[in-house]
């Protein structure tokens, strides 16, 4: 399912403002610096993955690995959808999966 637009002419003029700031963030320079900063954690974190002995820390290191993965591919789909919501653009129920299609091992630059 793609993302669906939000349709900014039904905005007021804080909620313009609000969805600017957050597009700003997401396509700056502190987004991108977060994210080249997460990228070495993933890597390490994936290559220690397939060398970890024992079921504990299997599941801390891909505990890990989900909630890196989760914020750094998520997050801006959240904040969209949950614009969407606060906007009354959609439902509260919504653009939300329970279903993750993505799981961490399946990162990809």
């Amino acid at each position: 399912m793609g993302k669906i637009a939000i349709d900014r002419a039904a905005l007021t003029g804080d909620q313009v403002q609000e969805l600017d700031r957050w597009e700003q963030f997401f396509h700056g320079p502190i987004w991108r610096d977060i994210v080249t900063r997460f990228n070495p954690e993933i890597e390490g974190l994936q290559n220690s993955y397939h060398n970890v002995v024992g079921e504990q820390m299997l599941g801390r290191t891909q505990g890990a690995l989900s909630v890196y993965y989760r914020i750094l591919v998520h997050l801006p789909d959240l904040i969209h959808t949950e614009f969407l919501v606060k906007t009354g653009q959609i439902g509260a129920d919504e653009g939300h999966s329970e279903d993750d299609p993505v799981s961490p091992e399946d990162w990809r630059r």
